[in-house]
């Protein structure tokens, strides 16, 4: 027979250990994996951030012969100035001028899969990994001007425009060093990072990237998109939900400027143009039309209350707290 133990005998033997298991969550964090799809793969545990799973720098970091750089980066701006963040953070790894740098985010084509953009992780996992990625590119430069010069690397530094400069004044442009070198290569988990007493860059005011967009109508978000040969449309309904249009204007639509096509799919219709602007002023067209009700409206005057299923309501007591119907012991 098993032996049994109440709530007070446990209590009254001391403690009581409860052990949760976060393993399978963290490590899908660390991987930038999350909503249900699958994780980037981790090929190097032993590297910070997003590296883990894109180890090799030219997954970050190139270097134009004219020694300007090009930043990748698989998070998204989003309207959280990440991307004023991360060249910050790539800018003083790589002793640059922000100006001096290509900053791409979240290009599938082009940027390392760093998974989804969300839970605060692009500095977390994206900044760490492109301040080591850059570090490790500011190494191999200084390396590369050794080897040339015939001079130890630790009589070198960096002058903040893109060039490696030695103790007496000679000076090679990373361009040039660049050209000898090839970043498809694995970073090393601990490249010399530069020394806070002499940041250029981190902890100075930088206006953010993303703002000059918003407030001209760019291209600010991720879903501004533009390709070639692409169209806009719109849905063509009536004025609410549980309606439809009497006799929509599909015919004066589609003279409309800019108007590609009609389309119809029983009593589906919809404009399309090959402006967003085109396309909504076409919809507006089609949509100045009687219409009729198919549904009920809702009640004009029923409470909030109305709405909701009987089964979930609260019952109200005098004595003003709402207890539940099903259980009347329960608050």
């Amino acid at each position: 027979m098993s032996a049994s133990l109440d709530r007070r005998q446990i209590l009254r033997g001391g403690g009581l250990l409860v052990a949760f298991s976060f393993t399978g969550g963290a490590l899908a964090q660390l991987a930038g994996g999350g909503e249900g799809g699958p994780a980037p793969k981790m090929k190097r545990p032993d590297l910070p951030g997003s590296l883990k799973n894109n180890p090799e720098l030219d997954s970050w970091i190139h270097i134009a012969a004219d020694g300007r750089a090009t930043v990748f980066s698989g998070k998204a701006e989003l309207g959280q100035g990440i991307g004023t963040a991360l060249l910050q953070v790539a800018a003083e790894e790589l002793d640059l001028p922000p100006a001096s740098i290509n900053f791409v985010t979240a290009d599938t084509a082009r940027t390392p899969d760093e998974g989804l953009t969300a839970g605060s992780h692009s500095m977390q996992d994206g900044g760490t990994a492109i301040a080591n990625a850059a570090a490790n590119v500011r190494m191999l430069l200084t390396r590369a001007a050794a080897r040339r010069w015939q001079v130890s690397v630790a009589s070198l530094s960096t002058s903040g425009d893109g060039h490696v400069v030695a103790v007496d004044g000679r000076r090679l442009a990373y361009g040039g060093l660049a050209a000898s070198l090839s970043l498809h290569v694995e970073a090393i988990a601990n490249a010399p990072r530069r020394d806070p007493s002499r940041y250029r860059t981190l902890g100075k005011d930088l206006p953010r990237t993303d703002i000059p967009a918003k407030v001209t109508g760019g291209r600010a978000y991720v879903q501004d998109l533009h390709m070639n040969g692409m169209l806009h449309a719109r849905v063509v309904r009536g004025p609410s939900h549980g309606t439809r249009l009497s006799a929509p204007r599909l015919e004066a639509a589609s003279r409309m400027p800019g108007v590609v096509r009609i389309v119809r799919n029983g009593s589906f219709a919809a404009v399309v143009a090959e402006r967003e602007w085109d396309a909504i002023q076409a919809m507006r067209v089609a949509q100045d039309s009687d219409y009729v009700r198919t549904v009920p409206p809702l009640p004009a005057t029923a409470p909030p209350e109305a709405a909701e299923p009987r089964d979930h309501r609260l019952e109200h007591r005098p004595c003003g707290k709402a207890r539940n119907r099903h259980d009347p012991g329960k608050i």
